[in-house]
């Protein structure tokens, strides 16, 4: 089996998604995710699914470059679609706005709906914990 670095791994992922027209800052935050999971030994949730994810982009059941819509806001809630984008990019801008409500109030709870896999689902607390929170996420 070949050895790939995990820097020149993530910069091919990169180069792939750009091509399947995913804007670069996205393009980067899927291939972290993705090269993260390797790394985690949770290769089923890794680079593996990059040819799927692909497939689905020409399918249209991933719309690369869909951004994130806050439906329903409170200063601690929100309701968020996710409009078909990628998991990994939606998860990752919700956990985001999630954490600035939890620091901004002492708890945020936000729901995604309309997204695609989100990948390994512990890297979404993981992003909590490194700012000093508490974080829990869910799969559907």
């Amino acid at each position: 089996m070949p050895v790939v670095m995990p820097d020149r791994l993530h910069r091919l992922i990169v180069a792939l998604y750009e091509r399947a027209g995913v804007k670069p800052e996205d393009a980067i935050v899927i291939a972290d995710h993705q090269v993260a999971s390797h790394l985690a030994g949770h290769d089923s949730h890794g680079v593996h699914l990059l040819p799927t994810y692909l497939e689905r982009i020409k399918k249209g059941h991933i719309v690369p470059n869909a951004s994130m819509e806050i439906l329903d806001e409170t200063p601690t809630t929100a309701r968020v679609d996710g409009h078909w984008g990628f998991g990994q990019v939606i998860s990752t801008r919700a956990t985001e706005l999630c954490i600035a409500k939890a620091r901004q109030n002492r708890v945020g709870v936000v729901s995604v709906f309309r997204q695609s896999h989100v990948g390994r689902l512990g890297d979404y607390p993981l992003m909590a914990a490194r700012v000093g929170l508490v974080g829990m996420m869910r799969g559907g």
